[in-house]
């Protein structure tokens, strides 16, 4: 009797064609094989048939030959289905209000080499991005990467490079400080007096890693309001913004009278943020205006002598009380001013006291 030469020996050897190149297509695939039985090549459907499982997705498909006439048994040869290669075509990055921060959103993206009709939709992937820097601008350089979740549609599929991308987006100026609370100055009764207020320190507290960017101020039309008569006059001299300070002139009005006298409000301007008024108070204090003068370690200077070289000590005086000492620090007010002729003239001094709540600082 002759029985069928068993595959399942151990004496057959099957060859998947173009096994290494084997790639995702979205429909199934079946290779062509080479069977030998103890080296003797064997015919398709003469000498056996061939059956796919599991021959469509990325992963391990199998191919089972099953004997035929002079031959019996049955015999597999895994092999692997590469998954496609996708690239990225488009990501939509969606503009950004300032917020302090480089991190930027990307959506809707699109890509190139779906197969069989298929489509990815936002739960299929995540995107992480980064603009250039964290300031305002329109047309932003985005560096990003985008990741396949892993779900049964996305397995069959690799990213080219990673998934690195570049994009470009926008981020727009973020709304005005919340915190855009008013501010308090404070002038002297009896003092006329130009006072500079460096806006940048009344500026709202932004929490980090927010920034102003570049910020200009301007006064308006009506931002000078004062309630009482005499503190301000610009017949005489004009409020103005200058170099990031408010200069106010202030008249000296001889008055027992403390409290808000009036405000100003300064329009602010920033690279980061949109424009809104910054309202400062004025308030007038009685602060005692002390009198005297300094001493000089000397009154005559070289011709292209400065200032700097004549010492100024001594103490000023309470006006109330001419026994009363007020104690504080003399010093000139352009040290390095030099005589421009050989005649007697004039230098400003200034003097702070110790004690600021009770006493005025003096020129």
């Amino acid at each position: 009797t002759v029985t069928p030469a068993d595959l399942n020996s151990g004496n057959t050897e099957i060859e998947v064609t173009n096994a290494d190149s084997l790639v995702y297509t979205g429909k199934a695939l079946t290779p062509e094989v080479k069977v030998t039985y103890n080296s003797a090549e064997l015919t398709k459907d003469k000498d056996y048939t061939v059956s796919y499982a599991d021959n469509t997705n990325a992963g391990t498909a199998t191919v089972t030959v099953t004997g035929k006439d002079n031959y019996g048994g049955t015999v597999s040869k895994e092999w692997k289905i590469i998954p496609a290669e996708l690239d990225i075509s488009r990501v939509t990055v969606p503009d950004k209000a300032y917020d302090g921060t480089a991190d930027a959103t990307g959506t809707d993206v699109t890509f190139t080499g779906l197969k069989n009709n298929e489509n990815f939709t936002a739960e299929d992937y995540a995107v992480t991005a980064q603009f250039n820097n964290a300031s305002v601008e329109q047309n932003k350089s985005v560096t990003g990467t985008v990741k396949l979740k892993e779900n049964s549609k996305t397995k069959n599929y690799v990213l080219k490079d990673g998934g690195a991308f570049t994009a470009s987006g926008n981020i727009t100026k973020a709304d005005a400080p919340t915190s855009t609370e008013q501010q308090t100055v404070t002038v002297t009764n009896n003092r006329a007096h130009t006072y500079e207020f460096d806006l940048s320190a009344l500026l709202p507290k932004l929490e980090s890693p927010k920034e102003y960017g570049e910020v200009t101020y301007a006064l308006g039309t009506d931002a000078i309001n004062f309630t009482n008569d005499g503190y301000y006059d610009a017949t005489k001299e004009s409020a103005e913004v200058k170099d990031g300070k408010l200069i106010l002139p202030i008249q000296a009005v001889k008055t027992d009278t403390t409290g808000n006298i009036g405000f100003v409000q300064v329009k602010v301007s920033t690279t980061n943020y949109h424009d809104f008024t910054l309202t400062i108070n004025v308030n007038a204090t009685n602060k005692i205006v002390p009198t005297g003068t300094p001493t000089l370690s000397k009154t005559t200077l070289a011709w292209g002598e400065q200032l700097s070289t004549i010492s100024l000590s001594g103490a000023m005086t309470d006006p109330a009380d001419n026994t009363k000492t007020v104690t504080g620090k003399f010093a000139w007010t352009n040290s390095a001013t030099t005589p421009d002729s050989m005649s007697d003239f004039a230098a400003e001094w200034k003097f702070t006291p110790e004690n600021t709540d009770v006493y005025a600082e003096i020129t």
